[in-house]
């Protein structure tokens, strides 16, 4: 090694030409390298960005999904239990009628709904312009005939059902 290395550092001699040409062509070299990195590492950065935006686009339409199932499970559950608490009222105002032997009617001209006892029987009779109720018993007697003044035969209402 010690003979070969100073034959060989003679032997490839370079001059001050070819050692200025290498320099320009590493210069060169070197530039286009850096070049083509910064190209291939702007394109990188644009498809990170491409495919940053594209998976927050996707993320924001399947929040937004979602937020819309949950919203729909949330208010249809709150609607089936407003649907039961409207049910346990109506099932406590049916057996609190129940009880008391009382029973709703509604007056069909006026919508006015009002709580009788059902004691005297269950066809009720509202004097025109009176909150004055007849209760009778049999059902069928129309007072209209047999006593003065009007009156609008009230029906009875289903404390269960919407009135």
């Amino acid at each position: 090694m010690r003979i070969l290395v100073p034959m060989l550092a003679d032997a490839y001699n370079a001059t001050a030409e070819w050692m200025q040409r290498f320099q320009q062509k590493l210069a060169n070299d070197t530039a286009l390298n850096q070049a083509m990195m910064q190209r291939q590492t702007a394109a990188a950065q644009a498809q990170i960005m491409q495919n940053a935006a594209a998976l927050r686009n996707m993320l924001n339409t399947s929040n937004r999904n979602f937020q819309a199932g949950q919203d729909a499970r949330f208010n249809a559950g709150q609607q089936q239990f407003a649907q039961h608490m409207d049910y346990m009222n109506r099932s406590a105002l049916a057996y609190t009628l129940y009880a008391g032997d009382n029973q709703l009617v509604r007056n069909p001209q006026t919508g006015a709904v009002s709580t009788v006892t059902n004691k005297y029987g269950t066809s009720a009779w509202q004097q025109d312009g009176s909150n004055n109720i007849l209760l009778q018993n049999p059902n069928d007697i129309n007072p209209n005939l047999y006593l003065r003044g009007t009156y609008t035969q009230l029906e009875n209402v289903d404390p269960m059902k919407p009135y």
